[in-house]
């Protein structure tokens, strides 16, 4: 996946320098999770520390066989391709070019498998798969919202997922001798309190499948919750 990913009026920048508490990603990921208010519909809830936040950020990002999530930081700007955004050895350099820090997009994989069992195989997407299953999430902060920057950034990320899935499908395929290419499956859990974000998911072609029941309520944004939620599933 690029580390750059742009749209009209955003710029999208994968965190991956876990290397140091005093790295510029460190920072970003620290900005963006120790947010109350951007973070109010997380389980895993805000940090409290940039500690806290490096703890968080390499448990979620560290480089293994079972994780290779995909965390963007995300950026308001007008002209991104004037802005000096990356240096070679993959560190933030000019950061004013970057724009105005307004919240975040990921990728997060779920080894587990999808919430809710998936509707069978159509003609429409044949050679689809779960085996590499990701879910979606975004924090923006509040003076971010009601700008469509959610829905922007999501087509952005899910857009440069799909061309990422079908070059990588297209190459095993011509290694393997196989044909067709696979679609990978996205899925996004929200809250039914929560329409900012069903709305989001909506314009972003997802599309409802069921509501997954929980045995307990959770505390999300100032109330409890529950206990379940919706699931909504995408193939890219």
């Amino acid at each position: 996946m690029e580390t750059l990913i742009h749209s009209q009026r955003l710029t999208l920048l994968r965190l991956t320098d876990i290397s140091s508490i005093s790295s510029p990603h460190v920072r970003l990921f620290h900005e963006n999770w120790s947010n109350h208010d951007a973070t109010g519909w997380s389980l895993h809830g805000p940090t409290h520390s940039l500690e806290e936040s490096y703890e968080w950020m390499k448990e979620q990002l560290a480089p293994s066989p079972g994780n290779d999530s995909m965390f963007y930081s995300v950026f308001a700007t007008s002209n991104p391709s004037a802005s000096t955004l990356e240096s070679n050895d993959g560190e933030v350099g000019d950061e004013t070019g970057l724009g105005e820090h307004v919240g975040s997009v990921s990728l997060r994989l779920q080894p587990s498998g999808p919430s809710i069992p998936l509707p069978p195989p159509s003609s429409e997407y044949p050679h689809s798969s779960t085996e590499s299953m990701r879910a979606l999430g975004y924090a923006f902060f509040p003076s971010a919202r009601g700008k469509g920057y959610a829905t922007e950034a999501g087509h952005a990320l899910l857009n440069a997922y799909a061309a990422f899935v079908s070059s990588s499908s297209a190459t095993q395929n011509n290694s393997q001798g196989g044909h067709g290419i696979e679609k990978a499956y996205v899925e996004a859990a929200v809250d039914e309190d929560n329409p900012g974000s069903i709305k989001v998911l909506e314009k972003l072609g997802f599309k409802k499948l069921g509501w997954k029941h929980e045995e307990e309520k959770v505390f999300l944004n100032g109330a409890w919750r529950g206990p379940g939620y919706w699931v909504y599933g995408l193939f890219v």
